[in-house]
């Protein structure tokens, strides 16, 4: 039986292309001027090294690049009210469930909480977790969420839209995934939330084994 939800946000909560654009351009801004790389270099210095950082926080690592200046230049500059609006649908699937709700986000504190409210669901999280510099390790604040909530692993589903950053450590922790957004053989993919309620029934199926 599925007792909680945790939730990756962005391309996953929302599909929004031109805010998710005006992330990506942030970002290759932000490492172009702290690598002093040209745009016209950056997608073949980004191609050349992506093997080295399989997620954004390690390229911060490498670099000795502070996540709180990250969040500023990327995420805080940007009005995500300008792009989203209430997502009703998505509202409703979450408020059926009827489930504790956490999001854990590499996006800051500021712009999650203005994401959440500009999609009409901040009422139903519990609460939104930013990664931070002692923060930085999205399976071990899983672990720290369902130690908080007294549930299993595998009463917990994660559900997100990049199998290696959001839920390929979280399955081999026996936590239930989805993978949101892109076709895959991983168990269970669904285009968007909406599909959310199907699965978590056969989630709670005794006889489905995920």
């Amino acid at each position: 039986m599925i007792k909680l939800l945790i939730l990756d946000q962005d391309g996953t909560l929302y599909k929004n292309k031109r805010l998710l654009n005006k992330i990506r351009e942030n970002t290759h801004e932000f490492f172009c001027k702290k690598l002093s790389i040209d745009k016209e270099n950056y997608s073949r210095w980004y191609s050349k090294n992506k093997k080295d950082f399989p997620n954004i926080f390690e390229a911060l690592k490498k670099f000795n690049i502070s996540i709180e200046e990250y969040h500023s230049q990327v995420f805080d500059i940007v009005k995500p009210e300008s792009y989203l609006k209430k997502d009703r649908p998505l509202f409703k699937v979450l408020k059926m469930l009827g489930l504790p709700i956490y999001v854990v986000t590499s996006s800051s504190k500021n712009y999650s909480k203005k994401v959440l409210k500009s999609l009409g669901i901040y009422g139903l999280i519990k609460d939104s977790i930013s990664l931070s510099k002692e923060r930085n390790d999205k399976i071990k604040i899983y672990n720290e969420i369902i130690k908080s909530e007294r549930v299993n692993p595998e009463e917990a589903c994660v559900i997100g839209d990049n199998w290696e950053t959001d839920l390929k450590e979280a399955k081999k922790q026996r936590f239930r995934t989805i993978l949101i957004g892109r076709k895959n053989q991983k168990p269970f993919f669904i285009k968007s939330m909406k599909g959310l309620l199907a699965v978590i029934e056969c989630f709670n199926k005794s006889s489905v084994k995920f």
